[in-house]
Parts: structure tokens; sequence; C-alpha cells
């Protein structure tokens, strides 16, 4: 367009018996004058300093498409164990059915020799759950042995074998399918799981033998990260592997009421896509875990706690190298920064185009009010007109620096 616009400028001046040299001197001034550098420079060097400064606050960003699709998020949905929470589980309580009061504790050291079967278990196992089990039996200095016929169902729990005696690991749900009595520890494991506690049920040789209550923080900030999103009007939702009760506990403290509970690995992904028909914009996941990687990978933008597996990180777009949920509010406002300077610096170069092209190919010559520079203005000029207008671009772009995240 400027091309056929300088070759029609230098006809208009040729034919109107200006001459040659003047008429070439609008054709060289139009063509001079026009910034399609400032247009080429708009986005890029938005995005690099975007990507740049996310770097420098522990946000790395794959790509500038994720950038653009950052801002659209109207759906956020949170992972609970690693991200919502600390990931850092503890053995909280061990509950043996001498405990409740079903039977007298035929040794002193009940409680000992519980832990150490279920802890030689979870030792093949790569749980956060099961390492946890494990790093209490070795506070305990507890002597841990290689299980026999070892089977983990993901998501559900694990079969086995300890010297010779079948053992039944997991949820309630679990062990209930595999035809184990849970009523007489369902009472405690409901006082416990409305305290946000996981449980573990143990079956020992076909016969519930106790729970190991597993306790997980909440991050300090998970709250106020929440009532951040909300109050942009973005929705806030918490998918977990976990028990209802727990699930509900924890969304309770962090103010999410969307809630999906007792989601098997493989189907968080599936939850993800419904989420995608029923929103109105873009579904953002976070997540830190191996099974949180499909989900990570379906949402339309996924975010990676710096703490998370590499599996995860991989999956997602975004990673935040440290493990603060503060980073996700981080990563949406520079998102939403970087794209208003883009805008800005493409309005900008095509405002210039249409006032200053005209001014080249001579719109003001009739106007004698008007300044001479201007009336007749020289490709020198219009040289230096368009390197200022690359500049601008530049500078503008450089602003997102100041930016406080």
């Amino acid at each position: 367009a400027v091309i056929l616009t300088a070759i029609f400028v230098f006809v208009i001046w040729l034919i109107s018996g200006s001459g040659f040299a003047p008429a070439l001197l609008r054709l060289v001034a139009v063509l001079v004058i026009a910034c399609p550098c400032a247009l080429g420079l708009a986005t890029p060097t938005a995005i690099m300093v975007g990507t740049g400064l996310g770097a420098s606050h522990g946000i790395l960003f794959k790509n500038g498409e994720t950038i653009e699709r950052a801002r659209q998020i109207r759906k956020i949905v949170f992972d609970k164990t690693g991200t919502i929470t600390y990931g850092k589980p503890e053995v909280d309580q061990i509950i043996t059915r001498s405990d409740l009061g079903l039977e007298k504790s035929p040794d002193n050291n009940q409680h000992g020799n519980f832990l150490k079967i279920v802890a030689s278990i979870e030792r093949a196992s790569e749980h956060p759950l099961a390492a946890a089990v494990v790093k209490k039996a070795l506070d305990q200095n507890l002597t841990l042995k290689d299980p026999e016929d070892f089977t983990a169902y993901s998501g559900k729990g694990i079969i086995a074998k300890f010297e010779g005696q079948p053992v039944i690991i997991g949820t309630q749900k679990f062990l209930a399918e595999n035809n184990q009595d849970t009523k007489p520890f369902i009472a405690r494991a409901q006082e416990l799981e409305v305290n946000a506690r996981t449980i573990i049920w143990v079956a020992i040789t076909d016969r519930v033998e106790g729970l190991i209550a597993i306790s997980d923080k909440i991050r300090d900030e998970a709250a106020s990260v929440v009532n951040v999103f909300k109050n942009n009007q973005i929705g806030v939702s918490l998918i977990s592997g976990d028990n209802d009760r727990t699930a509900q506990t924890v969304g309770k403290q962090t103010g999410i009421a969307e809630i999906y509970s007792e989601v098997l690995p493989q189907d968080k992904s599936k939850y993800i896509k419904e989420l995608q028909k029923e929103t109105d914009g873009l579904v953002a996941m976070v997540g830190d875990g191996i099974n949180d990687a499909p989900a990570l990978a379906q949402s339309d933008v996924g975010i990676a706690i710096g703490s998370g597996t590499d599996i995860a990180i991989e999956a997602a777009d975004i990673t935040l190298v440290t493990d603060h949920l503060q980073g996700v509010l981080q990563a949406l406002k520079l998102s939403k920064s970087t794209m208003q300077v883009i805008k800005q610096n493409l309005f900008w170069a095509f405002i210039y185009n249409l006032v200053l092209i005209p001014v080249a190919a001579g719109i003001l010559y009739p106007v004698s009010t008007a300044p001479y520079f201007l009336r007749s203005l020289h490709p020198v000029l219009a040289a230096l007109a368009m390197a200022f207008s690359s500049v601008s671009v530049v500078l503008n772009s450089l602003r997102l620096k100041r930016i406080k995240l």
C-alpha cells in the first residue's frame, strides 16, 4: 500500500508540472517516512521485555503466545496437594483397633509394629503420602523390609504382602472394593477428614487394622490469592484425589466453593475439558505433580509450581520458579500489561503512518500557514521521523520494566 501510494504521489507531482526532481523527492519521502520497523517492533519488543521481567521474578513463559492467552483466563483450577498445600505431608496420627477399644493391644508397641508393616510396603511407592509414612518410620528407627507381590493402583492404593501377610493400603473406597469392613473406623476417619486430614486405610490379613492420618499445611498466601481472583471476576475451582470432606474443608479455609474431589489422576484432564466447554473464556490449571501433567497440557494455560515434578513443568505453559502462589497473580498481571503495551505500540505506529505519510506526500503544500519543513518535507527529515517512531516503540516497551508485580 505504501509503495502504491508513493507511485501515485510521484505521478501526481509529475503531471502537476512541478518537475521530475520534486516528484522524486515526494516519492522517496513517502517511502522513507513509512514505518514498517515500528510495526515490526511493536510486538516482539514488548514480548521480550515482558518475558525478561517475568524471568527476573521467577516466572517463565514458554512462548509469546502464552503471554497473550494468559490475559484471557476466566477460570483457574488449583490442584490441592503441593499447590494449595505445601506438599510436605506429615504423619499426624496413627489409629489402631486398640485405640478404638475394638480389642486389647497384644503388646506395648502396637503402633510401631503397625507402622513398620505399612512403611515397608509404602517404601516401594512414589506417592508423597507414602514418603511421609516412610519418613515417620525412619524417624522412629524402625527396620523396614522389602514387600512381596507389590501392586499399585493409581489414585486408589496398594495390594502387597509383608512376611506372607496380605496387606491392602489405600482409600476407604479401595478397601471396600476389596471386601474389607471399614465401618468400625468410619466415625473416627470422618472426624479427622473434617479437620483436613488425609486418611490412609490399612487392612492386614483381611481385616482393617488401622488408619494413618496425614496432615499437609495450607499455604499461607492461598486464601488471599483466591480472593484476588474472585475480585477480578475469575472463577476458582479446587480439584483433588482426596476424599470429599478433606477437600471441602480445604475449600472453606481458602474461600473456594467449587470443589472436585476423589478425582482419579487420569480423570483430571476430563474435568478440565468440561470446564472449557462451560467457561466463557480460557481455563488455566495450576499443579505440581506427575498426575497433574495431562490436565496442565489440556488446559488453555498450564501453570506449574517450581517445586513440582519435571513432567508437570514440561507440560505447563508457565513455570513458577518459586513455589509461592503469588506468582500466578504476577503472571496474569504481566500478561495484561504486556498486551496493553503491544496495543499501544501498534496504535501509535498506525497513527504515525496515517498522519505523516500524507504530510510526506505534500498534502500540506497548499497550506501557506503551515511551517515550510512540513509543507515540503525533505527525505532527510522523513528518515529522522521514521527512526523516532521505532525508538518510541522500543521506549514504550521498556516502560514494562517499571511495573510492580
